[in-house]
């Protein structure tokens, strides 16, 4: 029984020593992420004429844009923040499974996962051009076709960041780290991954990303 209970308090430690430094912060990045599409998707519906509320839906674009760029420039900052992981430890042959919170510096962004890092700042770009956009369809300043037509401009090009956004994570899922040793969690380079690592993996699947 002793050795029973020794046992799961040292894969608890082993488990809690994989866990990712940045975690709590994804989960909150993630949590405004989800809050700024949701947002989103109600602002869609309302917008649509039948309803009679395009207002109220053009406001939800508004306050879902500026929860996006929050959450993605947070995201790059966080990338900005992570040092490169430590090399495998010749003495003991453990690899670190995370990168270290550090302070913000851009050679930690290049030397990280530099597509989801363009993804990130493609989606929040694509999130202002959403925000001009969506001013300039209120009622009080769309007062002419121009101001219509450049309004729509502003959405296109945010679409298009957006779509961006999506080929950059699917090339992160396909291609990015598949030949490397380092970065990669599960084939996928992750955000908080410095090292192949299936306690990783674990942590990650607990909270379901």
């Amino acid at each position: 029984a002793v050795s029973n209970i020794e046992s799961g308090v040292k894969d608890s430690t082993e488990q809690s020593s994989t866990r990712s430094p940045f975690m709590s912060d994804e989960i909150l990045n993630l949590f405004l992420a989800v809050l700024g599409s949701l947002n989103y998707l109600l602002g869609c519906i309302l917008f649509i004429p039948l309803l009679e509320v395009m207002t109220i839906g053009d406001y939800l674009f508004i306050s879902g844009s500026v929860v996006i760029m929050i959450s993605q420039s947070w995201k790059v900052w966080r990338a900005g923040c992570r040092a490169p992981t430590p090399a495998q430890d010749s003495s003991t042959g453990a690899t670190p499974s995370h990168s270290n919170k550090t302070a913000f510096s851009l050679s930690n962004i290049l030397a990280g996962n530099i597509p989801m890092t363009i993804g990130a700042l493609s989606m929040g770009v694509g999130a202002l051009t959403f925000l001009i956009g969506s001013i300039l369809m209120l009622p009080q300043y769309e007062t002419s076709v121009l101001i219509t037509d450049i309004a729509v401009d502003f959405f296109l090009i945010g679409s298009a960041l957006f779509a961006n956004t999506g080929f950059c994570i699917c090339y992160n899922h396909f291609f990015w780290g598949k030949s490397s040793s380092t970065g990669v969690c599960g084939g996928i380079q992750c955000w908080d991954c410095g090292a192949q690592s299936k306690g990783h993996a674990k942590s990650l699947e607990d909270v379901g990303l």
